[in-house]
């Protein structure tokens, strides 16, 4: 298992020279398991280094699967899925699993954020495959290389 951070911001990305050591960029990691599975923990501004790593390997051939586990939906946790490469690549397959939001689903928060008002580049313009699923505190998730299971905290 390799495990690597793209973000631990909160907040905010900056870019300063005494923050090149650790980086700018908001909450993004990157597990990869020992079978070549893929799990990707927040979607901060990190997600856009990731992405572009990615893409010299099976996503940049549309052939890349991954779950995208998103802590909770603060901007800080998601700017970086519109700059995301491997989701404009067709063939490419992503299970977003998100905390139950009350009144509104996973999928309709992240296309709002690339509304025209928003993103040049609407949602639906994205050719990778998803599927979303939520999950309360308390529940587990069984994924074919790992089990998550989920805790209710406090911001």
């Amino acid at each position: 298992m390799k495990l690597r951070f793209y973000g631990v911001r909160g907040s905010y990305p900056i870019a300063r020279t005494d923050q090149i050591r650790y980086g700018g960029n908001t909450t993004c990691l990157h597990i990869e398991f020992a079978g070549g599975q893929h799990l990707i923990i927040d979607a901060g501004s990190g997600m856009r280094s990731l992405g572009k790593a990615l893409m010299q390997r099976e996503f940049g051939r549309g052939e890349g699967k991954a779950h995208i586990l998103i802590s909770h939906t603060h901007w800080d946790h998601i700017m970086g899925l519109p700059f995301f490469a491997p989701f404009y690549q067709q063939g490419n397959r992503f299970s977003i699993v998100c905390a139950e939001q009350s009144g509104v689903n996973i999928r309709e928060i992240l296309a709002g954020q690339q509304t025209g008002l928003h993103f040049p580049v609407p949602f639906t313009d994205l050719r990778a495959e998803f599927e979303y699923q939520t999950i309360r505190a308390g529940d587990s998730l069984s994924l074919d290389y790992c089990d998550i299971h989920s805790v209710q905290l406090n911001h």
